[in-house]
């Protein structure tokens, strides 16, 4: 029996992280948690920024480059997950 040709593979190559990205920064996860352990992050703006106002209380620099949109933050020490814990109607839900 032949065996079948082996196909390439082919590698996606990622572009190098932005300067200050949260991909080449160490969460400070003591100094947050030091802050802010039981205590909401509120925004500082009055634009309902949750998860920049959280970015920016993790973050070691003071303008982390960071997805808005994505819900998984990578940093260079750890992942921080967001997760909506209500919806749009203000209906909330007991699994939290």
């Amino acid at each position: 029996r032949q065996k079948p040709p082996q196909r390439a593979v082919a590698s996606k190559v990622s572009a190098p992280p932005a300067e200050n990205s949260i991909r080449t920064l160490a969460a400070a996860m003591r100094r947050c948690a030091a802050r802010h352990l039981g205590l909401p992050i509120r925004p500082t703006d009055g634009t309902g920024a949750m998860k920049a106002a959280a970015i920016h209380a993790i973050s070691p620099v003071s303008c982390p480059r960071f997805s808005k949109y994505s819900g998984i933050q990578e940093w260079s020490n750890c992942v921080c997950l967001f997760v909506n814990v209500g919806d749009k109607h203000g209906n909330s839900y007991d699994n939290v």
